[in-house]
């Protein structure tokens, strides 16, 4: 038995030992500093100059179709609707392969390899497969970035591109959903991400000039104060998604459904911005203040798969994952309470929803970001803790005990959010600025 530890420790004493454990540790280092984001992409030229119109996304698997990437994909069809004929649309993919399911929602497209010039009208580039890093461009190639990563490989592309077809500027659009380099902390991806705006903020616009699309009239103005500003801007208004949309009644108000004693929260344990600690720690400070009332309720997390977790004297959080939207929207018409934070200018979606569904909801105030303007179902709690969510929480259950269906007569200061109407008015001159 003592021979295993005494021949262990001459093996790792060895000289190709310790080659290997250094090669390994050198390797190893170069990947942590290595950011994937950014990896590059090389620039082929094309001699095509027929129109294409491309859109940057960092994937198109449902399990990745949150809000941003939904958006954009929103914005792809009207733009598609708007396009004069003959123009080609290629949906260039950086992160994550598309998956079956992602590619049958996709059936007219046909996959090409980056370096590839056919004429089919709509097409799909896989650039997060190996080996697959590059992408043809030619003078009549137009770009739409989506994430800042996706903006920063194509700037980098754009000038090679302006170069090879010997143009003066190249006109591109840029859908800001959030103010994105706070997603790091002060860094390189914070550096990096920052730079897409200030390369190519300015009001006359250079050799390229670029179409800001901002998600929300509140982003925009974070963008302004902080002295963003672009050659063209225009505002996404956010609207509710289709699929929840028909579950309201047909004059918008919450369906007429008995409310249990269910408390829903946004829980997104691996995004940051979403407060997920806080959320957690407010719900446990909750439960310890009223543990006569709190098991009278039950908790559940809707939003990215994790595990359950106990908020003790009784009472769990308890995982759903992602729904999809017939159960999401279930889920909305029975339940009494929502939480739904969002740490950034940007409104986010799951606490409009919950509202208009008729939960008496709770989300965050952020910078001159104050969502209880947008709903009377909606309380932003101004100074986000532990202690102040606890607070307000018990606040609103009281609401509810005494007036259980108060939440259904709660009146919606956006009209247009479950307004029919394109929220791309847009697009059709947006298409004629890229191609002018």
């Amino acid at each position: 038995m003592n021979l295993l530890p005494s021949l262990f420790n001459r093996l790792s004493a060895s000289a190709p030992f310790l080659r290997l454990k250094g090669r390994l540790r050198r390797h190893l280092v170069l990947r942590a500093m290595h950011l994937a984001e950014v990896a590059p992409v090389r620039f082929i030229r094309s001699d095509h100059s027929g129109k294409r119109l491309n859109l940057l996304l960092p994937s198109i698997n449902r399990e990745d179709l949150y809000g941003g990437i939904a958006t954009a994909l929103m914005l792809w069809k009207r733009l598609i609707d708007e396009a004069p004929e003959g123009m080609r649309f290629r949906v260039v993919i950086f992160d994550r392969s598309p998956d079956k399911e992602a590619l049958e929602r996709f059936p007219e497209y046909r996959w090409m390899m980056g370096d590839a010039d056919e004429r089919t009208r709509f097409q799909m580039v896989d650039l997060a497969r190996p080996g697959g890093r590059f992408l043809a461009l030619g003078s009549g190639d137009r770009c739409i970035a989506t994430a800042w990563w996706t903006a920063y490989i194509s700037l980098r592309l754009m000038g090679q591109q302006l170069t090879a077809s010997g143009m003066a500027s190249l006109p591109w659009a840029y859908m800001i959903q959030d103010f994105e380099p706070a997603f790091y902390n002060w860094s390189s991806r914070y550096a990096l991400a920052e730079s897409t705006y200030r390369m190519v903020s300015n009001v006359s616009g250079d050799r390229l000039p670029t179409w800001a699309l901002f998600n929300t009239d509140l982003l925009q103005d974070y963008f302004h104060r902080n002295g963003y500003r672009f050659w063209k801007e225009a505002i996404v208004s956010p609207r509710m998604h289709p699929g929840l949309r028909s579950h309201l009644q047909s004059d918008g108000s919450p369906p007429s459904t008995s409310r249990n004693r269910t408390i829903v929260v946004y829980g997104r344990p691996g995004v940051p911005r979403n407060g997920f600690e806080i959320l957690l720690e407010g719900l446990r400070l909750w439960a310890a203040r009223a543990e006569g009332r709190c098991r009278s309720w039950q908790v559940v997390s809707a939003g990215e798969p994790h595990p359950d977790y106990d908020l003790g004297h009784g009472l769990a959080m308890r995982s759903l994952g992602k729904l999809p939207i017939d159960r999401y929207a279930g889920l909305l018409s029975q339940a009494a309470v929502g939480i739904a934070l969002m740490i950034s200018p940007h409104p986010s979606y799951p606490p409009l929803e919950m509202a208009h569904f008729g939960l008496l909801t709770l989300t965050n105030a952020f910078g001159e970001k104050n969502l209880s303007d947008w709903h009377e179902n909606l309380q932003s709690i101004r100074w986000l803790t532990p202690e102040t969510l606890a607070e307000a929480l018990e606040n609103l259950l009281d609401q509810f005990e005494a007036h259980p269906e108060s939440g259904l007569f709660g009146k919606s200061h956006r009209p247009d959010y479950l307004s029919n109407t394109c929220p791309f008015p847009f697009a059709s001159e947006l298409i004629a600025d890229l191609f002018a």
